[in-house]
């Protein structure tokens, strides 16, 4: 718990550095808030081309993503594939 919780943060203070909204959760994910759904789909597909799959919500929430927060090892391959999309 105390990985996903430190993930977490991590994840929010890169969003923070870049303007993104990111909403924690009391699960292993957070919801990345981009501007509108092209701007989610386009971070999801340049996402995915660094090898780092994410889920588009943007069908019940506009312009989210889902990130699934793993094992600090991942979380750090997430934010180096995020350093190309923004």
């Amino acid at each position: 718990v105390r990985a996903i919780q430190a993930g977490q943060r991590r994840i929010a203070r890169w969003g923070a550095a870049h303007g993104i909204a990111v909403h924690q959760t009391a699960a292993n994910f957070v919801l990345l808030r981009l501007g509108d759904s092209a701007s989610a789909q386009g971070m999801a597909a340049a996402l995915a081309e660094r090898g780092v799959l994410v889920a588009d919500r943007s069908g019940v929430l506009p312009g989210t993503l889902r990130v699934t927060v793993g094992a600090p090892r991942h979380v750090t391959a997430l934010l180096r594939a995020l350093q190309g999309c923004v």
